[in-house]
């Protein structure tokens, strides 16, 4: 007698028919709800920061705050960081910026992130050519004689000149990109109301861009992708340089003695760099759809008459009167 064979046992979902996968849910970010309480109107945590952390802390607290809210929200987050730091030093503005706080190391990391374009344009030729020197540029009595100091006096001075010319040029103003002129817009809006005096507001500019951005970018060029490698006889000439800008900028004399030879070239590029500061100001004040579509060419004078506004050629286009101490701002 013969028997059936045994039944062949299948799972519901085996013998149902076919059906197209379903995609799974996108996985969120595990700093998704850290992101949107960093995000928050008002940004209170972030402004939280500067009492809860210790000063040595600064700088990891700042690299963490980037990575956590992105490129396309840094610039807001910044901006109320700006904003605090000058309510904290409202009493002392010599001090907006300068000290090792969340919003100076924020701002420092974020200007070198964006700001690679700008420092090629302003600072790639006058590095290749300093780091080609011979020998370095030193000030020092107790390592040169005399005669090579005298030499170095005007090299020095040569250097500085062009080092200011470059950071001031066209070329370079125009490859600030939108975000620095945003920080650089937060900073004129607190000087204005502020009413700072027009040397006033163009240390603003050295205390961001220069000693955030340029003066590191000078003394260490291999970090931020000027270079490959520096020598030490380099770096000599590096760190000189970039003391000399920076005094420039904040309008200031170095104090040591062996600098004194230098003092009336820093007093003679302090003017050129402080005026140069006021063209990222007046490019902040403009909408940056704006910026995007008009090219505008400005042109300085150290001691410009301020009118009451300024108006471009191009129809349309007005640039608020915001934009003080330029000789005229002309659409292309």
């Amino acid at each position: 007698m013969a028997f059936p064979p045994p039944p062949v046992w299948r799972s519901a979902a085996a013998a149902a028919p076919s059906s197209p996968a379903v995609p799974p849910p996108p996985r969120r970010s595990p700093y998704a709800r850290l992101r949107s309480l960093v995000l928050a109107d008002g940004h209170p945590l972030v402004l939280a920061l500067p009492a809860a952390l210790d000063v040595c802390d600064a700088d990891a607290a700042a690299k963490a705050l980037l990575a956590t809210i992105g490129p396309a929200d840094a610039v807001r987050v910044l901006r109320a960081l700006v904003r605090q730091e000058c309510e904290i030093h409202a009493a002392r503005p010599a001090e907006i910026l300068r000290q090792q706080s969340v919003a100076s190391r924020a701002l420092g990391q974020h200007a070198r992130g964006v700001g690679a374009a700008f420092l090629h344009t302003a600072l790639g030729a006058v590095v290749d050519e300093l780091l080609a020197l011979p020998r370095p540029l030193d000030m020092d009595p107790a390592k040169l004689p005399p005669e090579d100091i005298d030499a170095n006096t005007a090299s020095i001075a040569g250097w500085l000149e062009r080092c200011v010319g470059a950071l001031t040029s066209e070329a370079a103003l125009e490859a600030l990109p939108a975000e620095v002129c945003e920080i650089l817009g937060e900073l004129r809006r607190h000087a204005e109301e502020a009413e700072y005096t027009p040397a006033g507001k163009a240390k603003l500019f050295g205390v961001y861009l220069i000693l955030r951005l340029v003066s590191p970018a000078i003394v260490t060029p291999e970090a931020h992708g000027l270079c490959q490698t520096v020598s030490d006889s380099a770096r000599t000439s590096l760190k000189l340089l970039a003391k000399l800008v920076q005094a420039a900028a904040n309008g200031t004399l170095p104090r040591e003695a062996e600098m004194a030879p230098l003092h009336e070239t820093i007093r003679e590029a302090t003017p050129r760099i402080q005026v140069g500061a006021r063209a990222p100001l007046a490019r902040s004040a403009l909408r940056p759809s704006l910026r995007r579509s008009l090219r505008c060419t400005v042109h300085m004078r150290a001691h410009a008459h301020v009118h009451p506004a300024y108006v471009c050629t191009c129809p349309r286009v007005h640039v608020p009167t915001a934009v003080a101490g330029l000789s005229h701002v002309r659409g292309e």
